[in-house]
């Protein structure tokens, strides 16, 4: 499953029991609470692509979903998700969660704009506000991998998003630089991957 908006993107991998062919189709959104909601009162879920009728048909027990196909092309999102990354670290989710939201509350005169700045095993986020002052929050993480300085920005609103669909205690991060989307996962949820794409500000 994939999503994206231009701003950020989401992407799961599930496994299936069987699959007679290859192939991808585009479903509205609104489909996917539905079978969320069935999801709840059934172990599995079965699913059937009719081209002709330009229908994806979905089963649990009884109850059938059926939804149309969207026609188009569906973005080239593998081609924006970076291959490697200069810094990948591991935060507390909770930690992060405390520190983006208090930086909300300046980010929202701000466009909505918090920065962080990631260096020496320290994650530090920041939002300023020409009426209100600045406010800073400094974390501690684990280098996973490489090492330097990195300062990026993101719209505060997407990290409070992505953070409270985190169902584990940490979150790791993968940065190259300020232009570059940063890529988040869950070590919980190898089949998860986040991507959210960095605001332009000026220093």
């Amino acid at each position: 499953f994939a999503a994206t908006d231009g701003f950020r993107l989401s992407q799961r991998k599930v496994s299936v029991k069987s699959a007679s062919e290859e192939g991808s189709v585009i479903i509205p959104k609104n489909i996917l609470g539905e079978i969320m909601r069935l999801s709840n009162d059934f172990d599995e879920i079965s699913f059937s692509i009719k081209k002709k009728e330009n229908q994806i048909v979905f089963e649990a027990g009884d109850t059938i979903v059926s939804s149309r196909i969207l026609e188009g092309e569906f973005p080239d999102y593998k081609s924006i998700i970076p291959k490697s990354s200069k810094l990948k670290v591991i935060i507390d989710k909770e930690e992060l969660q405390r520190a983006v939201k208090l930086a909300s509350v300046f980010a929202r005169e701000s466009d909505n704009v918090v920065k962080l700045l990631l260096k020496k095993n320290k994650l530090e986020v920041l939002a300023e506000s020409k009426t209100s002052g600045k406010q800073k929050t400094s974390l501690d993480v684990s280098m996973e991998k490489g090492s330097g300085e990195i300062e990026i920005a993101f719209n505060y609103r997407f990290l409070e998003e992505l953070l409270s669909s985190i169902k584990g205690e940490e979150l790791v991060m993968q940065l190259s630089d300020s232009k570059s989307p940063g890529v988040f996962t869950d070590p919980k949820e190898k089949n998860f991957l986040h991507l959210i794409m960095p605001v332009k500000v000026q220093n």
